[in-house]
């Protein structure tokens, strides 16, 4: 049966609004900026844009024009402001305000929690912000949840129909993307067409959230997201259980248990198959330390400059450097690091952090137990062990998961001409460097479970 058309038209129009208004804002704005979007409701009135990323902010200037970005760096005279990869500098007499913004995440998380459970029609407007900021999944999530309390709400039926349908059709495009790019006739192996490497060997975003989920510390979880389709899998695949409920009350409250408990059931139970369908909303924080200490910063300045590692001499060390900032280049790389030897050896030693070829090969030629090859232009990336940059390095290495999962990732890393072996230099011990200051591991660290 169809709707009637004037709850069509209360559904509709809320989301419209909303859409219109935010256009309107982008036609207003500075072309220097980023769409400034409409608040969600319930938010203060004046509340500032929404981040596309946590930690940004808005810059406003005397002028009137209006920055959005992450602060690099301020004094009493000046502002740098990372825009896009770039860093930008501001005078800051020119500065009117500097806002500090929130991420959708944010919005949602503070929203959620005050929206009362029995409050339908606001719930039912936080579906329809959701929704309107395209976070369909979610979208689709809150309305089962909201028709799973009042079933007798049409438009939320109404509005999870038109989400599902949008859901499949992305599905559908992304599909035909993934097809497109990896059409016509197969390379040979190692061939690279035109000396270029494919934009398709970084990983897909599904292959990015699976890291995430295999990364996440719960004691200190990122947003995470559940879908009852997910927790409806994990009742009925592992039912006989201890750790699932058996009574139908049992089920029911099992679905409005925190995402973070579920998922650690998840993990107790080694539900692999069921990884890739939380969906993670942040960044766990060992990654976060990874993009923020090495990758974004000497890894990509020191390693994956088209001199070195990111151009066509990189033989089987190669690292991406485009679009550096992106999720699927930042894991593509960590995966890379993960699965690159050297004599045999992994990059990134876990055990003994200090001692990883990644970091010794960035270090002076006469303190490194490997020493970089000796090639035209390249410059250490470490004064030595005591440098801030190989301290943080260490310290991102020691906050991973342990023990190490291996990701269920098809995925082989690129290789071009250069050989990093070429120069044959064997490990050697350097005083000092023999790995005995690595601290005792945490109580109870060689204790946890396999993921």
């Amino acid at each position: 049966m169809q709707p009637h058309p004037r709850t069509r038209r209360r559904l509709v129009l809320p989301a419209v609004s909303l859409l219109i208004a935010a256009a309107l804002t982008a036609i207003a704005a500075p072309r220097a900026m980023a769409q400034v979007e409409t608040p969600p409701p319930g938010a203060r009135q004046g509340d500032p844009p929404v981040a596309d990323e946590p930690g940004q902010s808005l810059i406003i200037m005397n002028d009137g024009r209006r920055f959005r970005g992450r602060i690099k760096d301020k004094d009493r005279f000046e502002l740098v402001l990372e825009i896009a990869g770039i860093d930008t500098r501001f005078k800051i007499a020119d500065v009117l305000d500097v806002v500090p913004l929130k991420t959708f995440d944010e919005y949602y998380d503070e929203l959620k929690k005050s929206i009362r459970p029995d409050d339908y029609a606001q719930r039912l407007r936080f579906c329809q912000w959701i929704y309107s900021r395209r976070r369909l999944e979610l979208a689709a999530t809150e309305l089962e949840e909201l028709l799973d309390d009042n079933p007798r709400l049409e438009e939320a039926r109404e509005l999870l129909r038109v989400v599902n349908a949008a859901i499949e059709l992305e599905d559908k495009q992304s599909e035909a993307e993934r097809e497109a790019e990896t059409g016509g006739p197969e390379p040979e192996p190692g061939a690279q067409p035109g000396g270029r490497l494919s934009p398709t060997m970084l990983l897909s975003d599904d292959d990015v959230n699976l890291i995430r989920v295999y990364e996440i510390d719960l004691d200190n979880p990122p947003p995470l997201l559940i879908r009852r389709s997910t927790i409806e899998r994990l009742l009925s695949e592992h039912a006989t259980s201890d750790l699932m409920p058996t009574t139908p009350e049992g089920k029911k409250a099992y679905f409005r248990r925190d995402p973070v408990e579920i998922l650690t059931d998840i993990f107790r139970l080694q539900a692999r198959d069921l990884y890739g369908e939380v969906r993670v909303r942040g960044e766990p924080v060992s990654l976060n330390k990874f993009r923020l200490n090495v990758h974004n910063t000497w890894l990509m300045n020191s390693c994956a400059t088209n001199q070195c590692h990111g151009g066509l001499e990189a033989g089987q060390f190669f690292l991406f450097n485009r679009q550096s900032h992106t999720a699927n280049t930042v894991y593509t790389n960590l995966l890379i690091l993960e699965r690159t030897k050297l004599h045999g050896e992994p990059m990134i030693n876990y055990d003994r952090p200090e001692r990883s070829p990644l970091l010794q090969l960035g270090l002076p030629r006469d303190r490194s137990i490997y020493p970089h090859p000796d090639v035209d232009r390249w410059q250490p990336a470490f004064r030595d062990q005591a440098d801030v940059k190989f301290t943080r390095a260490v310290d991102w290495m020691r906050s991973m998961y342990t023990p190490r999962p291996d990701y269920p990732i098809v995925y082989e890393p690129p290789m071009v001409t250069f050989d990093l072996d070429h120069a044959r230099v064997e490990p050697r011990e350097i005083d000092g460097q023999d790995g005995s200051n690595q601290p005792p591991p945490t109580p109870g660290e060689q204790d946890k479970p396999s993921r």
